[in-house]
């Protein structure tokens, strides 16, 4: 039996590359590296859901609990008591719209801008693991390419950019 899995039939060059990226992500991850990471999640009790909003929150600085259930596919009651949730676990803040006094905005706490920080640590950490087993070519090769793309997906109007002095994430 095989171990390496097959590119199933496509019909397009897209649909080509998201058969591509479906291999390439559990190759880019091991399970061992992914230890800390997996940790971290763990102790902290979230749901897919809940870190999902945590990482876009961290990305917008704020957004109302519309804009967190448009982008996570949640219907607004569901985010809207996700957010009470992560209220209550003092992740995030509900804070006076500046524009709009009887709307509030959701805002990441310290304490959830703290536990983002350590997971994107980790899942970098992790990376640079894996990618340090390319050769020096490919992996300039690889960063190029990667680089162009997410440079056209930034230019289009559903992508949020999260940078900082550490990250460049389109969501």
């Amino acid at each position: 039996m095989s171990t390496h899995a097959t590119t199933p039939n496509v019909d397009t060059p897209q649909s080509a590359l998201a058969a591509l990226f479906e291999q390439f992500g559990p190759l880019f991850h091991s399970v061992s590296e992914s230890d800390n990471m997996l940790e971290l999640i763990n102790d902290s009790g979230l749901t897919v859901p809940q870190l999902m909003t945590l990482r876009l929150l961290r990305c917008t600085s704020a957004s109302s609990v519309s804009e967190i259930a448009s982008r996570t596919r949640l219907s607004k009651p569901a985010t809207s008591h996700l957010v009470d949730r992560l209220v209550a676990l003092e992740l995030v803040e509900r804070i006076e719209d500046p524009n709009d006094r009887r709307q509030k905005q959701i805002s990441l706490s310290p304490k959830a801008r703290q536990l983002t920080d350590q997971l994107m640590s980790a899942q970098r950490k992790n990376m640079e693991a894996r990618i340090a087993l390319l050769s020096p070519t490919l992996v300039e090769r690889l960063t190029a390419v990667v680089s162009e793309a997410i440079a056209e997906l930034r230019k289009l109007p559903s992508s949020i950019t999260c940078t900082s002095s550490k990250e460049a994430v389109t969501l």
